[in-house]
């Protein structure tokens, strides 16, 4: 152990004598779609200190068909007007590695701080825009001429294929049910049965047994360039914060969140979004927790130093004798109207009603949120007592 410090604080004292500037890093890793944040974030600051790095046994090796490598190699591009190079990001990665495990600060991401968001909020065009190859392909070009509706939910699947060797089962606690998206779409479509909807993602658990929405992830069609091209033409993406939802905040697009976990780390940079949040019960005192306690960074259980709004292990809200209750099919189904509704300009969200969470925010987290990003009314009159 010795041993291995002693030659990490040589190849970094080293590799220090050449790389004079006082960097900082955030090292990608491709598997990681929702990583997409760290580009924003880099390329809002432009500042030339800061190096994003590729781990570089993904450059080099065969390229895994359900990964995203083109958004992000052109994002690379975009920020430092240039292609990635190998040798300078191998050494870039060392040094980076060495610096990391003798716990220098030189680690770079994004945090969800003031300015952060601040900057962010600033860009009001596309973030990234890579050149998508169009295929003669009638059944993707037929979604992509019409109106539709973009949807992913979250489950386990991607995790097991992509990381066979590691357990993220601590995470289960993020996972959605998909039968209770179709239920929510099937009541959308007595509402309005001009949009199709069409599944989004690479690797899904569970088949689609409504016929109307379209399979995308387990049909022959899937591709890098057909998941750009549906999330860049959607009519609107709904669905939780697992990574898709970060094509759809690159390319701009409105976007109802379900079952929003973390609120305190809410993404208030950009607005045309409806968000409904996951509830908290307390098995102890057979109560809800408020939502203002879930964005109180005080709000602790036992000796935890995380507060609870920010539990991000399933082990966690086991110990606490918490239960987490995802939104309903009616919850899901009244916020996609509310979009719908709010793109065709026929719906005024009631003040009042937003207040009672904008301000919340604003004083527990210290940002503030868009005049066009709302909670769905519905999910507010349904679930009052936990606003106040």
């Amino acid at each position: 152990m010795i041993i291995k410090k002693i030659l990490k604080y040589s190849i970094f004292s080293f590799l220090g004598i050449f790389i004079k500037q006082k960097y900082k890093f955030y090292c990608h890793d491709f598997r990681f779609l929702g990583h997409l944040i760290n580009f924003m974030h880099i390329k809002s600051c432009n500042n030339k200190l800061n190096k994003i790095i590729f781990i570089p046994s993904q450059l080099l090796g065969k390229k895994n068909p359900y990964l995203s490598y083109k958004i992000f190699l052109h994002a690379y591009n975009s920020i430092y007007k240039k292609n990635i190079p190998f040798f300078e990001n191998l050494i870039f990665y060392i040094y980076f590695r060495c610096g990391v495990g003798l716990k220098k600060n030189i680690r770079l991401y994004y945090n969800w701080e003031k300015d952060q968001i601040k900057r962010l909020s600033k860009i009001k065009k596309i973030f990234f825009e890579p050149n998508i190859k169009k295929k003669n392909n009638k059944k993707i070009e037929n979604i992509i001429n019409s109106k539709y509706i973009l949807f992913s939910n979250r489950d386990s699947a991607f995790k097991k294929k992509i990381h066979p060797l590691e357990d993220f089962s601590y995470h289960d606690y993020r996972n959605e049910k998909l039968s209770t998206y179709e239920k929510a779409i099937k009541k959308y479509n007595k509402y309005s049965n001009s949009e199709l909807f069409v599944r989004f993602g690479s690797i899904v658990d569970k088949k689609i047994t409504n016929k109307k929405i379209f399979n995308y992830p387990q049909s022959h069609f899937r591709s890098e360039d057909n998941d750009l091209l549906l999330m860049k033409n959607c009519y609107f993406y709904a669905g939780t914060g697992s990574g898709p939802d970060m094509l759809a905040l690159n390319y701009q697009k409105p976007i109802v969140y379900i079952n929003w976990h973390h609120i305190p780390n809410l993404y208030c940079f950009r607005g045309n979004i409806i968000v409904i949040f996951k509830k908290i019960f307390n098995l102890s005192t057979n109560k809800f927790l408020t939502f203002s306690s879930l964005m109180d960074p005080n709000f602790r259980k036992s000796h935890s130093n995380i507060p609870v709004g920010l539990y991000n292990k399933s082990i966690q809200y086991k110990n606490a004798k918490l239960k987490i209750i995802n939104n309903s099919s009616d919850e899901i189904y009244n916020a996609m109207i509310e979009m719908d509704l709010l793109l065709r300009k026929k719906l005024n969200f009631n003040v009042k009603n937003q207040n009672l969470f904008r301000k919340k925010f604003l004083e527990y987290t210290g940002k503030k949120i868009p005049n066009n990003l709302y909670v769905s009314e519905y999910f507010i009159k349904k679930n009052k007592k936990l606003f106040l």
